[in-house]
């Protein structure tokens, strides 16, 4: 019996052993430590972006979602960018470091945000539907765009502005799209398209459900960093989004929602079916 426990625990100890190689080799092989920084105090603002697309590249270069051709087009975009004599403005900047990253196609990469460095955000929020971009959630100063159909931005028609959006991410079209409808909150990033002129408000144009035609002008907010990020799936919601604070409101549909949409913020939930012993 003691040899029998002795072969059980050496057997463990080895399973564990190989476990714990196998767990720190693949994060050594997925997810590896950055590049370390070794540049001297920029001189200038042009200096200063100049190593930042150096060491992006850098990042880059650990990236494998790159083929070939899309590797050799990023680094060929960020040695265009670093030619100029005359630096991009952070908004400008933040763009193209995102559109270079979309150049591998795979919704995984990506450019995000750091703590101290979250962008201008507009006090609205809008979900994508078959037949356009509506706003389903906003602050109570601009509770009268609620339900409204995007059909411009800063006088650039919306299907526009969501074809310059969508290339700020990589990904099948749909995930292109959902990402679009996020960004387009983004003050920063519709300043980098070159959609809205400054960073000091957004003119918006929608058709309300009544049919008239509402141009309102938004003043955008520094999004705190207790601010969480909600993916745009959650905008659908007609509940208003807590998690942004207080100050917010949903646009209320005008029938029962279905079963799907119904308590939305519930990831867990079940339910019976109307007329039915089904329960779902």
């Amino acid at each position: 019996m003691r040899r029998v426990l002795k072969f059980i625990l050496i057997a463990l100890a080895a399973t564990a052993i190989l476990g714990g190689g196998l767990l720190v080799a693949m994060f050594w092989q997925f997810n590896p430590s950055p590049p370390t920084v070794r540049y001297g105090a920029p001189k200038s603002a042009l200096e200063a972006q100049r190593q930042d697309l150096d060491y992006f590249g850098k990042l880059l270069a650990m990236d494998r979602s790159f083929s070939p051709a899309h590797r050799a087009e990023a680094n060929g975009r960020l040695k265009a960018l670093a030619e100029p004599g005359i630096p991009l403005s952070p908004p400008e900047l933040r763009v193209a470091l995102m559109e270079v990253a979309a150049m591998s196609d795979n919704g995984h990469t990506s450019v995000t945000d750091i703590s101290g460095a979250k962008p201008m955000e507009l006090p609205v929020r809008v979900a994508g539907f078959s037949d356009g971009i509506y706003v389903t959630h906003a602050t109570k100063e601009y509770v009268d765009l609620l339900g409204g159909k995007v059909v411009a931005i800063d006088g650039h028609p919306i299907s526009d502005v969501m074809q310059k959006l969508k290339q700020l991410r990589g990904g099948v079209d749909g995930w292109r799209r959902a990402y679009a409808e996020t960004y387009i909150s983004q003050l920063d990033l519709l300043v980098g398209t070159g959609v809205t002129p400054d960073l000091r408000q957004s003119v918006w144009t929608v058709i309300l459900p009544s049919g008239v035609t509402l141009t309102k002008t938004l003043i955008p907010y520094r999004q705190p960093d207790s601010e969480p990020f909600l993916f745009v799936k959650a905008n659908y919601s007609n509940l208003p989004l807590t998690a942004l604070g207080t100050n917010w409101a949903s646009f209320q549909p005008d029938r029962r929602l279905s079963a799907t949409f119904a308590d939305f913020d519930a990831p867990f939930r079940r339910y019976r079916l109307p007329h039915s012993c089904v329960m779902v």
